[in-house]
Parts: structure tokens; sequence; C-alpha cells
């Protein structure tokens, strides 16, 4: 079975829109305008701390960034505690202003670095995480950690794909409400700051991204809070020899979900 298949359920399921937009100019500055210089999704200082915690980040480490978007992830974590970064970004546009290398969401390939940790975040499509996930595997060293944000609708298949690519997972945690406090706060701030003129006043192209960008956020928001997505932070540490490719035809046992996430435990 590929790597593909443990994230595509057996009925249709529906995943994040807006990391799926491909972005222009304009979409990119409402992005920072709502989430801060270089960012285009919500990622303040408390997940940069969560993120240095949780992938144990030190001054001498080397971390891929994998869809961080146009800088401000980077710099924030660099920051944070002064680690080396190896950035890329599939969306060219986004890729250009962050300074990232380029890499195809279909078949990425990032070398085989031994690199010390990697955040993965912002992949949209479900079996794409998948097949991020096992190239990011090829480029850590033995022992190496990997801290995945994403949206997903199906949080118990990235479990059982983390363990497929021989990955401990050390922990989960379900962000959605988080995220969607993060989401309506962000979209607070920027209705207070449009005052004057307001939108009337913006360029066309301008106009429609700040439409495209709204209506793909609410969405993302109200499929969080009736349970069809979830945004989870997941870390994971690699086990293996140097080397070693992770096996994508053997799954391991998942476990119950129980064991990872709280809402079904009380379901």
């Amino acid at each position: 079975m590929s790597l593909s298949a443990l994230l595509v359920p057996s009925r249709p399921r529906v995943v994040a829109l807006l990391p799926e937009v491909v972005w222009s100019l304009p979409e990119v500055a409402v992005a920072q305008a709502l989430w801060g210089q270089g960012l285009v999704s919500p990622f303040g200082l408390e997940e940069t701390s969560a993120v240095v915690g949780a992938a144990s980040l030190s001054a001498a480490d080397r971390l891929i960034l994998i869809g961080g978007g146009p800088g401000g992830v980077a710099r924030q974590i660099v920051e944070a505690c002064g680690v080396r970064v190896l950035a890329y970004e599939a969306d060219p546009l986004l890729g250009l202003l962050g300074g990232a290398g380029a890499f195809s969401a279909v078949r990425p390939d990032f070398g085989r670095l031994g690199a010390d940790a990697a955040l993965v975040m912002n992949i949209g499509c479900e079996a794409r995480l998948a097949d991020v996930l096992a190239a990011v595997m090829l480029a850590l060293r033995p022992g190496g950690r990997v801290v995945v944000l994403a949206s997903v609708a199906a949080p118990e298949a990235v479990m059982r794909c983390l363990r497929c690519l021989r990955c401990v997972v050390e922990s989960y945690e379900d962000r959605s409400d988080a995220r969607s406090r993060a989401v309506i706060d962000g979209w607070a701030r920027l209705a207070a700051q449009l005052g004057g003129p307001g939108v009337a006043s913006w360029p066309r192209a301008a106009r429609q991204g700040l439409m495209r960008q709204a209506e793909a956020w609410m969405e993302e928001v109200a499929r969080l809070r009736r349970g069809a997505l979830w945004h989870l932070r997941v870390s994971a540490r690699r086990l293996g020899a140097e080397g070693d490719c992770p096996e994508t035809d053997t799954l391991l046992d998942s476990g119950s979900m129980a064991d990872y996430h709280p809402r079904l435990i009380s379901a």
C-alpha cells in the first residue's frame, strides 16, 4: 500500500481549502495583514515556542522547514533558538518572497541531508502530506524529530502514516479550538484596521483577494467547529539506521485513537 493511500480515506472527506490557494501578491498582502510580516497562516510566539520545544531545537541544529511561506516562520524560529533553517516551499510566489527552495508537492525530494529536525506545515492535501513526510524522513538523521502542523479530516491516518515511516509519536495535540480562535481574532483585528474609506477604496485585485481569503478561512473554521476537520500539532522521532528508506508497503498497528484524541475518548 502506498503512503498516499494511508491518508486517503475510503469515503469522501473534506480537507482545508486555504493551503490549496495559488497565491497572488494581493492575497499575500491580505494574509500578512492578518497574521504578520512573512506569514500566510496563524503562527505566533506560542506556536514558535511549542515547535522549538517539541523538536528540541538549539543553535547547533539544522531544521528543514516545509511550507513555511514567505519567510516569517523561519525568522521567528531562528530568533527563538538560533537554529539553521533550510526552507522549502511548493508555491512559487511564496518561495520567491521567502527565499525558500522549491519542491514539488506531488513528488517531493529533499535529498539525504542528515538534518536534526523538520517542521511540516501548510500542506493542504492529505495524500500530499503523506508523500512529503516520506521525503522528510529520508532527509532526517536517525533520531531526528519532525513536527507536523496540519488541518486534516482523518487524524488517525496521520498517526498510522508516521508509524509506518518508523517514527515514534512523542506528542499529539488537537489544536482545533485554538486554530478557530486565532482565525477569528485575526479577522477581527483586520476589520478594526479597515477604517477610513474602507475596502471600497482598495484596488479590485486586493478586494478579490480579501474575499477569497475570507471565504476559505471561514469555511475552515466552520469545518473545525463541526468536527469535519481537525487541526493537529504532532511531534515524532525517526527511528532506524543511517540510510534506511522508510517502508511504504507495511502498515504498523496504529493503536486506538482514544490514545491520541481527547474528542474520541468521550465519543
